[in-house]
């Protein structure tokens, strides 16, 4: 197998975990590189804390290890064991912006456990606690203490270390090595992303930057009924439309690399750019989900998997190596005004249709018609929820910004999941009130109407409209009716993605070609399937002639 030569490499999130053991393990190749950019939020560590909802104990498992501390009532916790240094901090809804020591040990479903005590007597509304985490040190300790509660002594109180070790671990690195540069850099901030590009140009001079390896992410350890509008959107944030505007940012000093190698193949000696996504993100194997759902890592991961698919697909004539790289179980830490008048016509006409006053990117909304819905049903159920909604901006890969990334994810895929959450009673209420106990859409059932353009394997049309925005969000969305499909199976919903063809609608005619699919022939056809489909299919991703698609 050849050696990997490289001149310079970029790495994001190299402050801790994967990211920091990225940097090490290229000094020591036989040849390292010349240039190491170690991309981290915050070089000096000044952010070196997490904060955490208010609780008094902490369970953790890490790659089998398993340590367990009690908070006191001076707010000291001392935990012994090598999984102190794996301290993440995406648990139980925790801030990104509060960043502590190393959070990719929940990258492949390590977990953290936040139970109540009842026999501590603190319960301080809106306490906040912050936990510090030194690593290297036998024992290891963990300080944790509450910020608010009147009851527990004041943070100045405890003897706290200024800087996280792990931010320490590589401004040691860099002091050691001149060719480590540490860049400043906020992967969910595209003027940070600017910066960050300009002062890596201006290191390497009129040379090109040989790899990008986009790592920085975060987790939130929701199940799927926990998830939120914000969770969503600021994993996806981070994880997806980080990695798409980096690679935008980047693209010219890749560019210059691939035109300054010999050859002409794609390698990552060349120039190439690697997404660290995760198994998580693969539909089709749903990954360690009896322990955990974290949904929301779960559709960022398999939208980036379809970003890397579009990534390769737009600058492979550029030279560039495109890839979603899966690191292993690491231990480290769319509706026009013409149409609602069509619909009002049909309400005049048939009493049986509700209108309903709906903006699924907007969770008040999404309530106030869950109980608009409900007072109609009276004590029934809700037999089939079907989320149609979307939008589509037609833009190329390099021509996505942040705004329109978070904006077609949230209404194409956050929208059915809080959807989905909002309904959820009204479903299990038919489900229960139906005879038998197979799963149909006669008896309960979720249908997401997706797009053969969120197949990673087919990718549908790319020569005509990249529209990445618009394939990441759908391939978020299969994730999330497959995350679905197994949470919600117990309560006898069914729950299936459904591509309904490229059809006649004003979405359809948006690509520039005439659609083949008539809107009669995909409504027709999608009733059939719906007619049809069982526990077989639930979480299957179908077309309107019942296909089977590949994700």
């Amino acid at each position: 197998m050849a050696e990997l030569s490289v001149r310079s490499v970029l790495v994001t999130g190299a402050n801790r975990g994967l990211g920091l053991g990225l940097v090490q393990h290229f000094l020591r190749m036989p040849k390292p590189p010349q240039w190491i950019f170690a991309g981290c939020r915050d070089p000096k560590g000044q952010r070196a804390q997490v904060r955490l909802g208010w609780r008094q104990w902490l369970n953790w498992g890490i790659g089998g290890l398993s340590a367990r501390g009690r908070l006191e009532q001076g707010g000291l916790l001392q935990v012994s064991g090598d999984s102190v240094r794996h301290l993440g901090h995406r648990a139980a809804g925790l801030r990104q912006h509060e960043s502590s020591c190393a959070w990719d040990v929940w990258r492949e479903l390590c977990y953290l456990v936040i139970e109540s005590s009842p026999s501590i007597g603190f319960r301080a509304a809106g306490a906040q606690c912050e936990v510090h985490g030194r690593a290297g040190m036998e024992p290891e300790q963990c300080w944790l203490f509450l910020g608010k509660a009147e009851s527990l002594h004041s943070p100045s109180s405890l003897s706290l270390p200024t800087q996280c070790p792990l931010f320490q671990e590589l401004q040691n690195l860099a002091s050691k090595h001149p060719n480590i540069i540490i860049i400043p850099l906020e992967v969910a901030n595209p003027a940070s992303i600017k910066a960050a590009a300009a002062q890596v140009g201006e290191h390497l001079g009129g040379s090109g930057l040989n790899i990008l390896i986009n790592n920085a992410g975060i987790v939130k350890l929701n199940a799927l009924d926990a998830e939120t509008l914000e969770d969503m959107s600021e994993v996806y944030t981070t994880n997806t439309i980080g990695p798409l505007l980096m690679g935008q940012a980047f693209l010219p000093l890749l560019k210059k690399a691939a035109q300054g190698s010999p050859g002409s193949g794609l390698s990552c000696s060349r120039a190439a750019m690697v997404n660290i996504s995760s198994i998580v993100g693969s539909i089709s194997s749903s990954f360690g989900w009896e322990k955990m759902h974290v949904t929301s890592y779960r559709c960022s991961k398999a939208a980036l998997n379809m970003l890397s698919k579009c990534q390769s697909l737009a600058y492979k004539e550029h030279g560039i190596l495109c890839v979603a790289l899966h690191p292993g179980w690491v231990q480290t830490d769319m509706g026009s005004a013409g149409g609602e008048t069509e619909l009002q016509n049909l309400a005049s006409k048939h009493p049986n249709i509700i209108i309903i006053p709906l903006e699924v990117a907007n969770p008040a909304s999404i309530k106030a018609a869950a109980a608009k819905v409900g007072e109609h049903l009276g004590g029934s159920g809700l037999n089939l929820l079907i989320n149609n909604a979307g939008i589509l901006k037609v833009n190329t890969l390099d021509a996505e910004t942040l705004e329109d990334m978070r904006e077609i994810f949230t209404t194409n895929t956050i929208g059915p999941l809080l959807m989905g959450q909002a309904f959820l009673p009204l479903l299990k209420k038919a489900a229960q009130g139906s005879p038998g106990s197979g799963l149909s859409c006669s008896r309960a059932a979720i249908i997401n109407l997706s797009s053969q353009g969120g197949s990673i394997s087919s990718l549908l049309t790319w020569e005509i409209a990249q529209a990445p925005s618009y394939r990441c969000s759908k391939a978020a969305l299969n994730m999330l009716s497959k995350c679905q499909s197994l949470a919600y199976k117990e309560h006898g919903i069914l729950c299936v993605a459904l591509h309904p063809g490229w059809v006649q609608t004003d979405m359809g005619r948006s690509l520039g070609l005439p659609p083949p699919v008539t809107l009669d022939d995909s409504v027709q056809g999608m009733l059939k399937v719906l007619s049809s489909i069982s526990e077989k299919e639930t979480g299957a991703f179908l077309d309107w002639e019942g296909k089977v698609i590949p994700w």
